[in-house]
């Protein structure tokens, strides 16, 4: 999982599912990735929050 986040994998299947047309119907959802998960993707740790 990390690796995904550290070569930016993570954000591609991001803005895959939640920024651009889904197949088969082309249903763009549109929703911004927030700044935490952004920050998450950004600075991963092993570490699980309370």
């Amino acid at each position: 999982m990390s690796r995904l986040m550290e070569d930016g994998e993570a954000e591609r299947f991001y803005k895959k599912w939640f920024q651009q047309p889904i197949p088969p119907n082309n249903v763009n959802l549109g929703i911004p990735m927030s700044m935490l998960l952004r920050d998450s993707f950004r600075y991963p740790t092993d570490n699980a929050g309370n």
